[in-house]
Order: C-alpha cells, then sequence, then structure tokens
C-alpha cells in the first residue's frame, strides 16, 4: 500500500511540474487579476490573461517584472504594441524594467515552441497638491482619476 501511495505522490507532483512550466508568474507584483474578454473571444479559442499590478509613485513608469518558468529552454519576450507583438530584447526568464502594456515569453524547449501571455499595469498613484496660502480664505481641491 506504501508504494502505491508513493507511486501516486510522484505521478502528481511530476504532473504539477508540468502543468506550472511556462506559465508566466510575477513575484514582485502588489495585486493580480484575471481579464474578461468577450465571449465571441473566448469560444474562438481565446483565453483571458492575468494582469500584474506594480504600484509605483510618478516617476517610475517601467518597474514591472514578469518571469516564466522555462528552466532549460530558450526565451524571447515580447511587448504587444497595438498590432502585433515586437522583441523588446530580453531573453532571459525574467522580463524587467516593464511599462504597463500586454507582454508574451515564446519559450523553446527542444523545437517545441509556446507563448504565453500576461499584462503588466504600472499604477502610478500619487497626489500633486499646489501650496495654499495660509489664513481662513477658502479654496476648492479638484482631482481627476
Amino acid at each position: 500500500m506504501n508504494k502505491l501511495k508513493t507511486i501516486f505522490l510522484i505521478t502528481i507532483l511530476l504532473s504539477l511540474g508540468l502543468f506550472v512550466r511556462g506559465q508566466i508568474t510575477a513575484p514582485s507584483a502588489s495585486a493580480s487579476f484575471t481579464t474578461n474578454y468577450t465571449t465571441g473571444y473566448l469560444n474562438g479559442g481565446g483565453t483571458n490573461d492575468v494582469v500584474y499590478v506594480f504600484c509605483a509613485n510618478q516617476t517610475e513608469s517601467d518597474i514591472g517584472e514578469l518571469t516564466v518558468a522555462a528552466g532549460g529552454c530558450t526565451v524571447i519576450w515580447y511587448e504587444y504594441d497595438g498590432f502585433s507583438y515586437t522583441e523588446i530584447g530580453q531573453t532571459s526568464s525574467t522580463a524587467t524594467g516593464l511599462s504597463s502594456g500586454l507582454y508574451m515569453a515564446q519559450v523553446d524547449c527542444g523545437g517545441t515552441i509556446t507563448c504565453y501571455r500576461a499584462w503588466v499595469w504600472v499604477n502610478q498613484t500619487y497626489v500633486d497638491v499646489d501650496p495654499i496660502d495660509p489664513g481662513c480664505e477658502t479654496f476648492t481641491l479638484t482631482a481627476e482619476a
């Protein structure tokens, strides 16, 4: 009975390893959520993507980092420009210095090529207030989102 449990456990661990391989993660992200693409896109074979959120100040627009599990494989990172994917010149398993946008990791494992996508959202939340004169005069605050 112990042998059966051991074989079962090994099978599960190997299966998980194959499932996790190639998925994009972002360990330094503040949060993440999944897109909600249209039913037509999903019914046509498309899949929802993960959006990774990175909190930044107003001078940090390129702090995103994505990592693809690709042990022993080659990786090429791309950014979607609205029409097509363009190489960003990064070939390690982790792409750094990313600004907001859609990215794709092309993973080549011995000629078997698989592509994985994820969004980066650099949330630059900050408040910029002009000086207010001292005194009891009224003033108005306005904001933009």
